[in-house]
């Protein structure tokens, strides 16, 4: 008759009398949902979720979507952050995937500087869209001086079938060729600076030259010079941003336990932590 408000009365009743049966517990929720009681429904999805991980039961998808669409009606953005992440961890699809980077990247507060580090992450999950997004990841790469990242990044494109063609190919081959270059650039550098070490260095310095060798595949010559360099908490004005980076670098080197441990640690409100909580769902499942 969808009396949904009477159900939900009814519902509500039958439990404080005492009943468990868990058909009537789902009608309650959704009779509150489709009473338009988003806040009701979430709170009771809520005490679902948290007596399901305290029995180790997993949720089904349907309480998790339920969950992420009364929390995105009720504007309540930690709510549905939870909700995502929560559908990522246990149904990994690529719709998720996409929903939960983008709500972190359109979340107030997010900073800029994390672009390429969401990027990271959407090649990770297979979640770009785009030869645009391909391009901008590429290019973040090699203004912060990674242009072996920014091959990768290229490479990956073009083995999506993204990059290399329509009216746009020839733009794509330009970057391509770009990166190329600095990157043997950058390869006779780190050579030279190899065979004739010049003057002391910064802690970001360090760890920037740490970064380039693990890229390179010299993972335990880089990870050594990053971990040497994050010490020195002075030369870095973001220093959970440097924890969530050497978390990657971690993962790149194929150590996924190491990577979880470190950004486990990453705090604060500016997306650096949303983002290291996603890495460890991403790389806890990878384990």
């Amino acid at each position: 008759m969808k009396n949904y408000a009477k159900t939900a009365e009814l519902a509500a009743r039958y439990f404080k009398d005492g009943g468990t049966e868990k058909s009537v517990r789902t009608i309650y929720v959704q009779a509150l949902y489709l009473g338009n009681d988003f806040a009701g429904a979430a709170r009771e999805l809520m005490k679902d979720l948290e007596g399901d991980e305290r029995e180790n039961k997993t949720p089904t998808e349907e309480q998790l979507q339920l969950l992420a669409n009364s929390c995105s009606q009720i504007k309540d953005a930690a709510c549905y952050g939870k909700a995502m992440e929560m559908l990522v961890a246990y149904y990994p699809k690529r719709d998720y995937w996409l929903s939960v980077i983008y709500g972190i990247a359109t979340r107030p507060g997010f900073s800029e500087r994390l672009a390429l580090d969401l990027a990271r992450l959407k090649i990770e999950a297979g979640a770009m869209r785009g030869a645009d997004e391909y391009l901008d990841a590429a290019q973040l790469a090699l203004q912060d001086g990674f242009p072996m990242e920014a091959v990768r990044i290229i490479d990956k494109g073009y083995a999506s079938g993204v990059l290399g063609t329509g009216p746009e190919a020839a733009r794509h081959k330009r970057l391509k060729d770009m990166a190329a270059k600095n990157l043997a650039e950058d390869k006779k550098a780190l050579a030279r600076e190899e065979s004739q070490p010049g003057a002391a260095k910064d802690g970001r310095a360090l760890f920037n030259e740490g970064f380039n060798y693990v890229l390179l595949g010299k993972p335990e010559q880089g990870l050594a010079l990053m971990e040497k360099g994050i010490r020195d908490a002075k030369a870095f004005r973001r220093l959970e941003h440097a924890k969530l980076q050497l978390g990657y670098a971690f993962h790149l080197a194929g150590q996924n336990q190491k990577a979880v441990q470190i950004l486990k640690t990453v705090q604060g409100a500016d997306g650096a932590a949303a983002l290291a909580r996603l890495w460890v769902i991403r790389l806890s499942r990878a384990s």
